[in-house]
């Protein structure tokens, strides 16, 4: 689904630095928050949007891009917050 996302908002085959933001859109709860993509090809429905959310929780984690481990990684739960962390803390870096 996540590269779905990518194809219809950039032509990408993974959304590589806004899993985050997608991660973020799930956990809203409402697929009428503002998308952090652009949907080109109109791929997110209500339906979409709940499946999207329920693999999350399902699973108990969320897929990634890293050049180090993957490209593409399975982070359970807790790995995936601290991964998460260290990403918010090195673009809070880049923008002092």
């Amino acid at each position: 689904m996540l590269e779905e996302i990518s194809q219809s908002d950039s032509a990408a085959s993974w959304p590589a630095e806004y899993e985050w933001r997608m991660q973020a859109w799930g956990n809203a709860g409402d697929p009428g928050v503002a998308q952090p993509f652009v949907d080109r090809y109109d791929i997110v429905t209500l339906e979409f949007f709940e499946r999207s959310r329920l693999m999350r929780w399902r699973y108990g984690g969320w897929l990634y891009w890293t050049d180090e481990l993957g490209p593409v990684v399975f982070a359970p739960e807790p790995e995936w917050q601290r991964v998460r962390a260290e990403h918010e803390a090195e673009q809070a870096r880049w923008r002092r």
